[in-house]
């Protein structure tokens, strides 16, 4: 997603390099340390927010949280966009229009305009 649309990446260098470990990895049984992208392992949802986890999330970080990069559902089921920021290697979600939050998402997924 990062590098571009997944049927054509733009940045060739660096997809190539991803898919190489994915490669020798699964493949090849080769013992890589960090042989792809943070994977979900987890969410621990509260009344105020969600934590997310993640398995190969080694010195996890974004370039920038844009103001539409992550939107959550309260208990209405409905998604409106919603803040986040990466404490270590947990994702905190949190938004504070809809109490009692349900899943989360990412732009990768549909999600419908929300008003603010």
């Amino acid at each position: 997603m990062d590098m571009g649309d997944p049927g054509h990446p733009m940045n060739k260098v660096g997809f190539a390099s991803r898919l190489s470990r994915v490669v020798l990895h699964h493949v090849y049984q080769k013992n890589i340390a960090f042989w792809s992208g943070p994977l979900f392992k987890s969410a621990e949802i509260s009344s105020d927010g969600i934590t997310v986890t993640f398995d190969q999330a080694g010195g996890l970080k974004v370039q920038v949280w844009r103001n539409r990069d992550v939107a959550i559902a309260g208990a209405d089921g409905k998604f409106v966009w919603a803040n986040a920021q990466i404490e270590n290697e947990l994702v905190i979600v949190w938004q504070t229009k809809s109490p009692n939050p349900k899943p989360c998402t990412t732009p990768t997924h549909e999600i419908p305009r929300a008003t603010s």
